[in-house]
């Protein structure tokens, strides 16, 4: 039997090298975000981040590389998720000479689907 101690090992296990350091990244942005501060950004990049609060208890979801660039998913806590209004939605970031560099905020917009 394999036992997987931290969630460090387990998540380079499971998203590899690249996955595992954009997961990385993008807890980076979330914990900055959520403490009211600017995360570092692509030259040249202004990205809307909405609330602060939106994104205290917030995680890194998976990643996935599309089109040359990677996008996460960021998962917010129960409550965060109000009908039309903004919320956090996925990171997109670029790979650098220096390493990844956040390019995007793609927010999302909860719609009320009706009673199903």
């Amino acid at each position: 039997m394999l036992a997987l101690t931290g969630c460090g090992v387990g998540e380079r296990l499971l998203w590899g090298e690249e996955g595992y350091a954009v997961k990385e990244a993008a807890r980076s942005v979330i914990d900055a975000v959520a403490a009211g501060e600017a995360p570092a950004v692509c030259d040249g990049v202004d990205v809307d981040f909405g609330e602060p609060d939106d994104w205290r208890g917030a995680g890194a979801g998976e990643p996935e590389r599309i089109d040359g660039r990677w996008h996460i998913n960021v998962e917010v806590r129960e409550g965060v998720p109000r009908v039309g209004e903004p919320m956090p939605g996925d990171l997109v970031f670029g790979e650098t000479p220096d390493g990844l560099c956040l390019q995007e905020h793609l927010p999302s917009i909860p719609v009320d689907v009706g009673p199903g």
